[in-house]
């Protein structure tokens, strides 16, 4: 009897332990992360030209991305490089830094899809360590998946304060397909609850645990009420569906071909890249030396010799960097317009800055950048040849302002003034009118006081001042003022405070 109940007790003890750690694995188990080949996940870096009056090089910062298929191509969400798509008031360098490489190598957008937040680019490589669009539709059932992304900087968001190169994976607990049917394209999938994700985790792929292969995309954080009124984060974004019509709908390969990916080990590289950014963003004093150092480390890296250039001031370095640039991409425009660029901001020979524009417009004759920024060198330096291309510029692209504009500002250097006026009017007619760049105005304030409408030009000067107002804006306002016999407004007008730098 007594061994009976022992007995029995004991199938108790053991049933409620199961039951202990049954619950206990439900609440605390994590599936494991599958096998991801962390290679797969690069940055793409978004550097770009602005003219010379607007400080030249600009870094826009690094996106995620992930190859697929082979791995020429990259995947990533369409609003971190939408800006590849224009060349209108700048000109970006699409590129990727890639650890298996170790290097920055080009690309270019191949296609967007704006609707489903989702963009291709073709990186100048062969092969490249990828993941590969999950072909089966099992995993809409599925309650985990895995992001894989670089963290951003943020602690808020995973990081530890600097670009990281070490891959962090999230697994989700809840994942749901949310049908936007009128909305978008494709059902979205929309994942939570999530630690980290914020700003700079878009772009990252959303991976299945148990296939190692890509579900979805992730391009936008958000939260909603959890238990207790507290709050939750979820992620969200365009299912594996939607990422295969683009690929079809641009006759692009997603699919391995099965060519090999030699081994190899390009991590110090990497970091030594993401180290650099770093400096860049943080401490510009170290620049120059750095700057050295990778173009000796990375001789063959393009981006590199072009920030040199803007960074090295001593004799004779810059035009080494110049001349390297078009040597080592003769046929790319961003090559020569960096040349061009590089040599404006530098004072040094404005005429060959003038045939590097050109030559860039000739290899890329729908570069409305390079286009313009040819006009604006012509302006200072062939005033002959700037008034030909502007009025030919003028008749390939009548809607576009900036060409309009630059007519204007060559008139008004020749005293064409009563010519300048309609040109001025024409560019603002054309700009954005929520948008309309302060330097347009304040060119059609000048020109309408040089041609006597005193009122509307008084009315253009109060314009200019809600939206700026600078030392020489405020001198010039001020002059006119005067002329027209209003000197106590003028005075009012110079006392005005100014926090905004003066207009080049």
């Amino acid at each position: 009897m007594k061994k009976g109940l022992i007995c029995v007790v004991l199938v108790f003890l053991s049933l409620l332990a199961f039951g202990w750690m049954q619950a206990y694995r439900a609440i605390t188990w994590k599936p494991a992360a599958p096998h991801i080949n962390e290679d797969a996940i690069v940055y793409i870096l978004r550097i770009a030209l602005q003219n010379e009056s607007q400080s030249g090089l600009q870094y826009k910062g690094l996106s995620i991305g992930f190859a697929v298929g082979d791995g020429r191509y990259i995947v990533t969400a369409a609003h971190c490089v939408r800006e590849f798509e224009t060349t209108r008031g700048m000109l970006y360098y699409p590129s990727v830094i890639s650890p298996y490489y170790g290097d920055i190598v080009a690309a270019k957008l191949v296609a967007i899809d704006h609707e489903n937040d989702i963009a291709i680019l073709e990186a100048d490589w062969d092969v490249h360590p990828a993941l590969q669009l999950e072909p089966s539709d099992a995993w809409k059932t599925a309650s985990r998946l895995v992001m894989a992304t670089y963290p951003p900087p943020s602690e808020e968001h995973g990081g530890n304060g600097s670009i990281s190169h070490a891959l962090l994976t999230e697994t989700t607990r809840k994942v749901t397909l949310v049908d936007t049917a009128g909305v978008k394209k494709q059902k979205v999938i929309s994942a939570s609850p999530i630690r980290y994700p914020g700003p700079g985790w878009s772009g990252s792929p959303f991976i299945v645990p148990e296939t190692g292969n890509v579900a979805g995309l992730m391009a936008i954080v958000g939260t909603e009420k959890g238990r207790f009124n507290s709050t939750v984060r979820y992620s969200s974004g365009p299912d594996v569906d939607a990422i295969r019509q683009l690929f079809e709908a641009n006759s692009l390969c997603y699919q391995s071909t099965g060519l090999p990916v030699p081994e190899m080990s390009r991590k110090e590289e990497f970091k030594q890249i993401l180290s650099f950014f770093d400096v860049f963003t943080k401490d510009q004093t170290q620049m120059p030396d750095r700057v050295k150092q990778v173009c000796a480390d990375f001789p063959d890296t393009f981006a590199f010799y072009m920030i040199a250039g803007f960074f090295l001031n001593e004799p004779n370095l810059p035009t080494d960097y110049f001349q390297r640039l078009t040597n080592m991409a003769p046929e790319d425009p961003f090559a020569h317009a960096a040349s061009g660029i590089l040599r404006w901001a530098m004072k040094d020979n404005l005429p060959q800055a003038a045939a590097d524009f050109k030559r860039a417009a000739e290899l890329d004759t729908e570069n409305l950048f390079a286009h313009n920024v040819h006009l604006q060198m012509l302006v200072m330096t062939d005033p002959n040849a700037a008034e030909i291309l502007a009025q030919d510029l003028i008749a390939r692209w009548p809607q576009e302002a900036q060409f309009w504009f630059e007519y204007a500002r060559l008139l008004r250097n020749q005293n064409r003034l009563s010519e300048e006026l309609p040109m001025i009017q024409k560019a603002i007619a054309l700009a954005q009118s929520d948008n309309i760049p302060y330097l347009y105005q304040r060119h059609l304030a000048d020109s309408l006081a040089a041609n006597g409408l005193h009122d509307a030009a008084e009315q253009a000067y109060e314009t200019l001042f809600e939206v700026h107002s600078c030392t020489r804006c405020r001198a010039a306002y001020a002059q006119f003022l005067e002329k027209i016999g209003k000197p106590e407004q003028a005075e009012e007008v110079r006392l005005i405070d100014a926090p905004q730098p003066d207009s080049p």
